[in-house]
């Protein structure tokens, strides 16, 4: 058997994936790859569809919604903590 190939994560700031990033939702396993997506209470661009769709493809999602409105870079310290703490986790797991 082929061995699964994973990203270390997929990182969303204010956006929803590309369909570039999602596979076509079929009959294959969810793909292993962890993803975070931050966005801004009243995103334009993520909502829950966009959370739908990123969810039946990948097996591990957290989304932050912020307290602000709308979208962009991380402004304080509680937007980005749960950023920071992906990356900890992720470069914890080591490498393939």
């Amino acid at each position: 058997k082929e061995k699964e190939k994973v990203f270390k994560g997929i990182v969303s700031i204010g956006g929803a994936l590309p369909p570039s990033m999602i596979p076509s939702i079929s009959a294959r396993e969810k793909a292993k790859t962890p993803v975070l997506v931050l966005h801004g209470s009243e995103s334009e661009y993520v909502g829950e569809d966009e959370v739908d769709l990123i969810e039946r493809e990948f097996e591990n999602v957290k989304v932050v919604e912020w307290k602000r409105p709308d979208d962009g870079m991380p402004r304080s310290r509680e937007e980005v903590l749960p950023m920071m703490e992906f990356f900890a986790e992720r470069l914890k797991s080591g490498w393939p």
